[in-house]
């Protein structure tokens, strides 16, 4: 364009508008819902391989981003038989603890047993107690069996004080507390008495001594035999006292005649 005024010649561009086709504008369109489409499979992908590993294995994971030295959490356990719930007191203060609860049938246990676990922790040393709370199945006991006094928890094959708590319908309730983390068993060893077994046996050993006639004739006879001995030595010393004296006298009178 020329300005004659000035003789200055001055070019003016035009913007070019882009004119999408609709063609262009349905391909686009396509283009973003495969992107959508291909990122919800991936998650579905991702959560479904999560729950199969955990249905497959039986593990559960708790993360603790942080707590102060003294604090208790409380979490609940899915995932593992046996475990309902987990109480932690931490002794001092914790940042992003990771307390791993995994099943582990190659725990070693010679008698029958309702589950074996792995509890580990990234950081064990922070955590001071960690309360157990076990939910176990009538219906599975009976088919072990097992009795429900029978049920002891095992760490690392030594007992733990275990408690039930409440019955609630076919479901039974007990807690364990815990000081440090293993391997753990929810059983039943031979040899462990039952507390009515123990009465039984000392109500039968007092049976037997109140019943056994030598266990208190010899200290009833005791007092007698004593008196007896006493009585029979006196009897023997004073006659030997009493000749030794009729013979000194006697010995006396023959010197005076």
């Amino acid at each position: 364009m020329v300005n004659k005024k000035g003789g200055v010649r001055k070019r003016v561009s035009k913007k070019k508008e882009v004119i999408e086709s609709p063609k262009m504008k349905m391909r686009h369109k396509q283009s973003w819902a495969i992107i959508g489409i291909l990122f919800l499979l991936s998650l579905m992908t991702i959560i479904s391989l999560q729950e199969k590993e955990m249905s497959l294995t039986g593990n559960a994971v708790q993360t603790v981003g942080f707590m102060k030295a003294g604090e208790i959490l409380t979490f609940q356990i899915q995932g593992v038989s046996g475990l309902n719930d987990a109480t932690a007191t931490f002794s001092q203060e914790a940042r992003n603890i990771v307390i791993k609860f995994e099943e582990n049938n190659n725990i070693p246990f010679e008698q029958d047993f309702y589950s074996k676990f792995t509890i580990s922790s990234s950081n064990e040393v922070k955590i001071k107690s960690l309360q157990l709370t076990l939910v176990l199945e009538q219906r599975k006991l009976d088919q072990i069996p097992m009795s429900r006094n029978d049920i002891q928890l095992f760490q690392n094959g030594q007992p733990v004080n275990t408690v039930m708590t409440k019955i609630d319908g076919n479901r039974l309730f007990y807690t364990a507390t815990v000081t440090s983390f293993g391997d753990f068993v929810i059983g039943k060893e031979e040899g462990i008495e039952k507390p009515v077994m123990k009465k039984v046996e000392i109500e039968q050993s007092n049976d037997v001594a109140s019943s056994s006639p030598s266990a208190t004739e010899p200290e009833e006879q005791l007092p007698s035999v004593i008196e007896e001995t006493v009585i029979i030595g006196k009897a023997i010393e004073e006659p030997i006292v009493a000749k030794e004296k009729s013979g000194f006298l006697a010995w006396l009178k023959g010197l005076f005649n």
